[in-house]
């Protein structure tokens, strides 16, 4: 089993390394010092994703989309 804390997450519109997997925006929170993502992955798994306001404006998200997701860092259990 692996961890990888929610702001050590990388999130693009499109695929950007060999390392990444798609998820699917079920829930954004902008309050806060950092904007939090509820991901679904394809195999039905949940994934919590924090990013900063200017990286979510940047990237236009909204709620349903398919995003890509990486690891900066993992820690293996």
């Amino acid at each position: 089993m692996f961890y990888v804390r929610p702001h050590r997450m990388h999130v693009e519109r499109y695929p950007a390394s060999h390392n990444h997997f798609p998820g699917r925006i079920k829930h954004i929170n902008p309050a806060g010092p950092l904007v939090k993502l509820e991901l679904t992955t394809d195999q039905g798994h949940t994934l919590q994703v924090e990013i900063s306001h200017d990286r979510f404006r940047e990237l236009h998200l909204m709620k349903d989309e398919v995003v890509f997701v990486s690891p900066l860092e993992t820690r293996v259990f």
